[in-house]
């Protein structure tokens, strides 16, 4: 096995779920963070994502790269975290709140449709990767990680924007 720094830096506000929601209050408990309550991405998220693009990849390339090699072929050593440290008295100021309602066909807010969420506001994040060279290259794990573009809940609304880089440096 190989192993590879990522380094996931975040271009707009992010959202990485736990699954839990509170309907039409505030839900402040949807990000994962740790005991300190830093965020971090889990490492079955990010791998679910790498084997997304490999699988794009594959098909673009007419590859048979099987499903199971390419779970196989990666691991990510424990979770993706905080790039830099942050004194704990400023951690409630990592977060905030957005809002988004229903708009009906007059333009009027539907009754009852207002949603708060609690994002993390653009941090970098940075993890390691294991992968086995016999099943995937270098090159090609580079190149899927250049597709990873947004991450995490509401990626399709403009939030979780993020860039992926290997730290060749490390």
């Amino acid at each position: 096995m190989k192993t590879l720094h990522i380094r996931v830096e975040f271009l707009s506000d992010w959202l990485c779920g736990s699954g839990l929601s509170f309907g039409n209050e505030v839900d402040l408990l949807p990000i994962k963070y740790d005991k300190t309550q830093l965020p971090y991405i889990p490492g079955k998220t990010f791998k679910g994502l790498i084997r997304e693009q490999l699988e794009l990849l594959n098909k673009l390339d007419d590859k048979t790269v099987s499903f199971e090699e390419i779970t196989k072929g990666i691991q990510i050593n424990g979770n993706l975290d905080l790039e830099e440290d942050i004194p704990l008295d400023l951690v409630p100021f990592l977060y905030r709140n957005i809002a988004s309602t229903k708009i009906n066909e007059k333009g009027v807010a539907e009754e009852k449709s207002l949603r708060v969420k609690q994002v993390v506001m653009p941090l970098t994040l940075v993890g390691v990767l294991e992968y086995d060279q016999e099943i995937i290259s270098e090159e090609r794990l580079e190149n899927a990680l250049k597709l990873i573009r947004c991450l995490g809940e509401a990626r399709n609304k403009g939030l979780g924007r993020c860039r992926v880089t290997i730290q060749k440096n490390k």
